[in-house]
């Protein structure tokens, strides 16, 4: 987008005018502060930009990617001549190349892209019914300048970020220095009077307004008389939120076997140990009452690979919450067939998940001091994403001490193909019939998958090799898989006192006692 300025920008300054408009320099400044424009955008490319100011012309390049044809739709509407083209656009002191100017280009230029059903056609009909009113509702004298700032309003709902911040005075001033609109206050107070614009608190910018009856700041102030403030957040969290799984990177690579860590939100510290595919838990702690040093103390004892993040500012994430809870309540009690008052409701509803977006999931992803992380008692200081994911290669190594390096993607997981799983149906056949051939009667010239299984499994770890001079099985001469072997020998030294189900044998290979077989 910003190329598209750039190129601009060096068109307009090969036929230079002179600057009338004397607060130039302050309309560019109100386009940063307010962040309808980048701060990477200097003054210097903002002048050559002149009698367009800059607002205007983020927007147009804006409306060029979305509904033209990028440079070739911009150099278009530079080289163009005649009315309400930038050519021959006559400034005055009080007015430059507006945001208002954009709209009618838009209209003109996309009219049969804007007619048609798309993401926009809302924003666009909204301002075209603003403008009706307008003109049905004002004094002639007063039309034209308010259908100017409907047009700048509906244009900084299109265009501008979810950051845009525009108050009452960013508006006024922009209606005098850009508009030519001498007592812009006025008329925004009368468009506020009419319900056809009304100030978004929640998005701070004016918003274009179909107007209801519906007091909705009242009806919140009721509901929190009525809606309790709930400290238990837990099962609402859960349903905003599906977290993915955390793969660590550096445990599979060092060793073959995928380590999964899931997410669990909850009020009190988790004591479990992981089943089936899952490693590992990230425990996300949402509780007003337990301290830092409590949580602290309640899970020094932990074994398990289980980490612990602990919001600090857990007030305001109930907040965001309640106010969920208080807007759900309006929302049924106010009558359905208001849409207008309905549709204020649900944008209210999205601007407060958001929010609460930003004080879990930001604040979870952004490592910084508003969420400790402890395991095994201990706070650990987690700096970034690649720290956080070498952090839990680290818990692995610790907890899963004896896990055997494997590096064998197609049978190391918690479920193999089928391809795979007959391929170790046949390797057992070939272990019955073939035992003291060195290769167990493979062809040396073919491969399938249960003759890879047999190289990485048992010749390279020696489990296979020859012995007193024949080919047998044997404990490993890896040594990382000793602690897997004796464990497996105990278990079947058990079995000499009862019969022991194969199944069981997964329970007895947990990691404390392959821990303590490995020391």
């Amino acid at each position: 987008m910003e190329q598209l300025l750039y190129l601009a920008a060096r068109r307009i300054k090969q036929a230079p005018r002179k600057r009338l408009n004397k607060y130039f320099k302050k309309l560019y400044e109100l386009a940063i502060d307010t962040k309808f424009a980048s701060p990477s955008i200097n003054f210097d490319t903002a002048s050559s930009l002149y009698p367009m100011d800059l607002f205007a012309a983020q927007a147009l390049t804006m409306s060029i990617q979305r509904y033209g044809q990028n440079e070739r739709t911009l150099f278009s509407f530079l080289e163009a001549t005649g009315d309400g083209s930038l050519q021959s656009f006559g400034e005055t002191p009080f007015s430059t190349f507006s945001l208002a100017d954009i709209y009618d280009y838009d209209i003109y230029n996309f009219y049969s892209y804007l007619s048609e059903v798309n993401a926009d056609s809302a924003l666009w009909t909204g301002i075209k019914v603003a403008i009706e009113r307008v003109e049905s509702l004002f004094d002639e004298d007063e039309v034209k300048s308010a259908v100017k700032l409907v047009k700048t309003i509906g244009v900084i709902n299109l265009f501008g970020n979810a950051g845009v911040h525009f108050s009452k005075a960013d508006l006024s001033l922009y209606a005098k220095h850009a508009l030519d609109i001498e007592s812009p206050e006025m008329l925004i107070d009368l468009l506020n009077r009419h319900k056809i614009i009304r100030y978004a608190e929640y998005k701070s910018q004016y918003m274009l307004f179909e107007g209801t009856d519906v007091d909705i700041e009242g009806e919140l102030l009721k509901a929190s008389g009525v809606v309790p403030r709930s400290s238990d957040v837990v099962d609402k969290l859960l349903v905003n939120f599906n977290l993915p799984i955390e793969f660590a990177n550096a445990a599979y690579f060092q060793n073959g076997t995928p380590r999964y860590f899931e997410y669990v939100i909850s009020e009190q510290p988790i004591k479990r140990q992981p089943q089936n595919e899952v490693d590992g838990y990230i425990n996300l702690i949402f509780n007003e009452t337990l301290t830092l040093d409590k949580l602290k103390s309640a899970t020094a004892d932990v074994e398990e690979a289980i980490i612990y993040a602990y919001f600090k500012h857990v007030d305001q994430i109930i907040d965001h919450v309640w106010m969920l809870d208080k807007l759900a309540y309006v929302q049924n009690v106010i009558d359905s067939s208001d849409k207008v008052a309905q549709r204020e409701i649900k944008s209210l509803m999205l601007h407060e998940r958001s929010l609460l977006n930003a004080n879990v999931l930001d604040v979870l992803y952004n490592y910084n001091e508003e969420v400790a992380w402890i395991y095994r008692g201990q706070e650990v200081v987690v700096a970034s994403k690649t720290t956080f994911n070498k952090w839990l290669s680290q818990i692995c190594e610790e907890v899963y001490s004896a896990t055997p390096i494997f590096i064998n993607e197609m049978v190391n997981k918690h479920k193999p193909s089928g391809t795979m799983s007959a391929a170790r149906v046949n390797l057992l056949s070939r272990l019955l019939e073939y035992s003291s051939d060195p290769n167990l009667g493979f062809e040396d010239n073919k491969f399938p998958p249960e003759k890879t299984i047999f190289m990485t499994l048992l010749k390279n770890t020696g489990i296979h090799r020859k012995y007193l001079g024949a080919y047998e099985l044997r404990e490993p001469q890896d040594s990382s898989f000793k602690a897997l072997w004796d464990s497996c020998e105990a278990f079947l030294e058990s079995s000499k006192e009862k019969p022991r189900k194969l199944g069981e044998l997964s329970i007895f290979l947990n990691p404390d006692r392959l821990s303590s077989s490995r020391a």
